[in-house]
């Protein structure tokens, strides 16, 4: 999945970026990386599987 957003920084600088990412992917990010995401899934007891990557 492909997703374009725009980064500003304190109002004065302004970029267009893409994300491609799989929903796997934006889920570690919105964690916070793949550790914080790997305890959420232990503390939530879905027991995910750990990331082939």
């Amino acid at each position: 999945m492909r997703k374009e957003f725009t980064v500003r920084v304190n109002d004065e600088w302004e970029a267009t970026a893409h994300l491609d990412a799989s929903e796997r992917e934006r889920e570690i990010l919105a964690a916070g990386g793949k550790l914080s995401w790997t305890k959420q899934q232990a503390q939530d007891g879905s027991g995910a599987a750990p990331a082939d990557d």
